[in-house]
């Protein structure tokens, strides 16, 4: 798929759309993940200075971005994922605070 241009009826309005070579440009950090990440932590969730931001699913698409964009914002990241490698992974490289391993509780108290 090469540049360039279509038109998409929006709401009744005509708005142009970009095309980019390389799909996987739609997937990562600029593309859907990224832009979901980023308007759930800014828009929706709106968190203060001080604030612990916690994200399930941190080792997914979405969740480890937002994790990142947190402690890039300066807040505290704490993530949950399922197994103690995807939790080694969030903290280790994604550079979050913490992560909890909810497999590793067999009761939802215990988290």
């Amino acid at each position: 798929m090469s540049y360039g241009r279509v038109v998409a009826i929006l709401a009744g309005a005509s708005a142009r759309m970009h095309f980019y070579d390389h799909l996987s440009a739609y997937l990562g950090a600029v593309g859907m993940p990224g832009v979901t990440a980023w308007h759930g932590l800014t828009k929706i969730c709106q968190p203060k200075s001080g604030d612990t931001i916690t994200v399930s699913a941190a080792s997914g698409a979405v969740g480890s971005v937002v994790g990142q964009l947190a402690k890039a914002c300066g807040y505290r990241a704490v993530g949950f994922a399922g197994g103690a490698d995807k939790c080694r992974y969030v903290v280790d490289e994604l550079g979050f605070d913490a992560c909890i391993d909810y497999k590793a509780h067999g009761d939802p108290k215990s988290l």
